[in-house]
């Protein structure tokens, strides 16, 4: 009966996220913020919110050796982790991670391993963009089952750090590169088997790493490789996975993904399957948009001979940032800017106007920070350097920002204002 209970709940949770999208206000997707199961440091809009989740199926994991019998023990799981989180302001994010979970494990009548299904986690998440090109995410572990395979113990904490770089690779599309790593701190040791003996030896090790790479060929498709590895749970065997699929927006506001996973460890699969849902609403810009254009101005569906709502999108944004910078509107500039940001990742002139922006707002650190991707993906323009230069200056950082203006004259020697600004600093 609670095998049966436990499957009811991960068919009805893996459809919730379809039931409840026509209902939600609309808002801009983003194609390319992360990838499958790697996060990327990409933040939501003040006022954004976005709920995803996948259902997963993984088959022939063999963990470890039960000690007293000495039989292997070998699993399949069900997962459906799901996810919402809400943009509280440029910097900080909120919301709830939590996982229901189906083990079909060691059943021996006496003895039982991860034979079970429940709520393997639910996580209370703040994600704070600390650095220009990094992210911050801390958890507290509020309710964890240690019957299930990817659970723990309750009352854990755990921070990971997120690195996304946008690369300029020689395959004639946008790319983003995503690095995760991370720490959860565990304490005790549970008793997996529910036999009053402490089995669970490496329980506290705490490290996991993450990387992808997400390429997008055409306006609506990304294809995503990762990796992903830590130590198991219960320190039976690390897990080690690869996995490849794809990502694909099917409106504005929707992404659908799957992928195939395949394990190199006995904490691994042997072979998985993915499939996933994100939907976000609410966007700031989209808000300001309604406010600005009267009702009878905004187009209620797209005429078959018009661009695709995504591209149509990109059109739309560039339009609005362009207008919101002539009027000297910069806060929305800088939202409609961050948003481009998300749809062409390898396109440094975005980041550059997103760092004018910032720089017109006085936020130099944010500023600098658009300006060295801007850098990134455009190292030979002398007018990056000379903002960057700007923006160090204004931190009381006059040493390096001069390095930034002899560059700018190195690769425009006819550029009086790095010229002026060097002779300032004499």
């Amino acid at each position: 009966m609670t095998r049966r209970l436990g499957f009811s709940v991960l068919i009805f949770s893996a459809f919730l996220p379809f039931s409840l999208s026509p209902f939600l206000p609309p808002a801009e997707g983003a194609l390319l913020d992360h990838g499958l199961r790697v996060e990327g440091e990409r933040m939501l809009q003040p006022g954004a919110w976005r709920l995803s989740g996948y259902y997963g199926i993984e088959s022939n994991i063999n963990p470890g050796t039960e000690i007293i019998i000495g039989q292997d023990v070998e699993l399949d799981v069900q997962r459906l982790p799901l996810s919402l989180r809400y943009g509280y302001s440029p910097k900080v994010e909120f919301g709830v991670d939590m996982m229901f979970e189906q083990n079909k494990g060691l059943d021996i009548g006496v003895v039982q391993i991860f034979n079970k299904s429940g709520i393997a986690y639910i996580d209370l998440v703040a994600k704070h963009k600390f650095l220009p090109w990094s992210t911050f995410i801390g958890r507290v572990g509020i309710l964890n089952d240690d019957q299930l395979y990817t659970a723990g113990r309750n009352v854990e904490f755990a921070l990971d750090v997120l690195l996304t770089l946008p690369l300029n690779l020689p395959i004639g599309m946008p790319n983003l590169i995503h690095f995760n790593a991370g720490m959860r701190m565990k304490s005790g040791h549970p008793d997996i088997d529910a036999d009053n003996r402490a089995d669970a030896r490496g329980f506290t090790d705490p490290i996991h790493l993450g990387w992808s790479l997400v390429v997008s060929p055409w306006a609506r498709w990304s294809l995503v490789g990762e990796v992903f590895v830590r130590r198991s749970p219960f320190d039976l065997e690390e897990e080690a996975e690869m996995s490849v699929g794809g990502r694909f927006a099917y409106t504005e506001r929707s992404v659908l993904h799957l992928s195939l996973v395949h394990g190199f460890s006995g904490g691994s699969p042997d072979w998985g399957f993915r499939f996933g849902y994100e939907t976000s609403f609410g966007t700031l810009t989209e808000r300001r948009i309604a406010r600005a254009e009267p009702p009878s101005d905004r187009p209620r569906e797209f005429k078959t001979e018009e661009p695709p709502p995504l591209e149509l999108s990109v059109t739309r944004l560039t339009t609005i940032a362009e207008a919101a910078y002539a009027r000297g509107d910069y806060v929305g500039a800088a939202d409609a800017f961050s948003q481009l940001v998300s749809r062409l990742p390898s396109d440094g002139r975005i980041y550059f106007n997103l760092g004018v922006c910032h720089y017109n707002l006085k936020n130099y650190k944010l500023a600098e920070g658009e300006f060295l991707k801007a850098m990134t993906l455009q190292p030979n323009d002398a007018e990056i350097h000379l903002y960057i230069g700007h923006c160090q200056f204004m931190q009381n950082r006059s040493k390096e920002a001069k390095l930034h203006w002899e560059e700018a004259l190195r690769l425009d020697p006819a550029n009086d204002m790095a010229r002026f600004l060097l002779s300032s600093l004499q």
